[in-house]
């Protein structure tokens, strides 16, 4: 079998979701809007079974208040609110999670880092955060030519990983921006062990010592 990300990385999850019991959605034959992936005709579905009792009229105008919601240069934060809500018209049923719809499918279409990070900073700017209280952006990139890196420098990005770096790299490099963001804080949680592989959890756990500020991985 040939090496490559479809073969390590995309079907193998893709085999590992379906066995847990999502269900495998073929982009060919699905409704999908580009601008916010939401797939129209299954969110109307699984909006009309979560919440018994309305009609398709009432799910249609919360898929198009969702839509209305994405466009928001909150960093998301009205949709979360949205997304975990118990009350009213409700996107996930926490009661009965059996209700809910898991599908899988092989790649939605996405935006670039040095396309996505330009959005970032304009918001940041628009809410006037200042520069030590913006978001660090760290690039994961396959190309570390020097027209790449100008590309990404254009674009506001604060640092990149090449694929394949050492963990030993990632967990120094990523540290420091902790470090950076929270050096005025005497404790501070940080929840890296949500994303992070366990070894990689392990190296950060080593090189926090000498910091002048806790960080407890959770």
């Amino acid at each position: 079998m040939q090496f490559n990300e479809d073969s390590r990385v995309k079907i193998p999850t893709i085999i590992h979701l379906t066995r847990l019991g999502y269900n495998y959605l073929s982009l060919n034959d699905a409704k999908c809007d580009e601008k916010t992936n939401i797939f129209d005709d299954i969110f109307i579905e699984s909006i009309i079974k979560i919440n018994e009792g309305i009609e398709n009229k009432d799910a249609q105008r919360l898929m198009e208040d969702i839509k209305l919601t994405l466009e928001n240069e909150d960093l998301g934060k009205a949709f979360y609110e949205k997304l975990i809500a118990t009350s009213g018209l409700k996107l996930i049923d926490f009661v009965d999670f059996n209700k809910n719809r898991f599908d899988v499918v092989t790649e939605l279409t996405y935006k670039n880092g040095d396309e996505a990070a330009p959005e970032i900073r304009a918001i940041e700017r628009k809410n006037s955060i200042s520069f030590n209280k913006k978001i660090p952006i760290i690039a994961l990139i396959g190309d570390s030519s020097s027209n790449v890196i100008y590309e990404y420098f254009k674009a506001e990005i604060n640092d990149n990983f090449v694929k394949g770096i050492s963990a030993n790299i990632v967990a120094r490099k990523l540290l420091d921006y902790i470090k950076a963001t929270y050096k005025n804080i005497n404790s501070e949680i940080i929840r890296v062990s949500d994303f992070l592989h366990d070894d990689l959890v392990k190296e950060l756990e080593k090189y926090k010592i000498g910091y002048d500020h806790k960080i407890r991985l959770i």
